[in-house]
């Protein structure tokens, strides 16, 4: 069956999970906290595999960028960046 319309997430337990979809459909511009990863550093190769990374930001939802396009969501929770990249489509090499 078929759906028209963005799935832009959850609310449960008081708060919003955003949606991959939704993510790739913005722009870096559209998001108010992204950080942006040039596509040959080691970062984006750790995010890629669903790793967690130890960068320090603002806490809250980040859009992670690849030179300027959304790749997907983490979280950031004071010096930690919590990956929330589909389990199914992580890198496993």
């Amino acid at each position: 069956m078929a759906k028209f319309g963005w799935y832009l997430g959850e609310a449960s337990n008081g708060r919003f999970e955003p949606s991959h979809s939704m993510v790739i459909a913005l722009k870096k511009q559209d998001i108010k906290n992204t950080i942006d990863f040039a596509s040959n550093s080691r970062e984006v190769f750790s995010y890629l595999k669903g790793e967690t990374l130890m960068i320090e930001g603002k806490k809250g939802f980040a859009g992670i960028c690849t030179d300027g396009f959304t790749m997907g969501w983490a979280k950031q929770t004071g010096e930690m960046l919590k990956n929330m990249y589909p389990k199914g489509w992580r890198k496993l090499s």
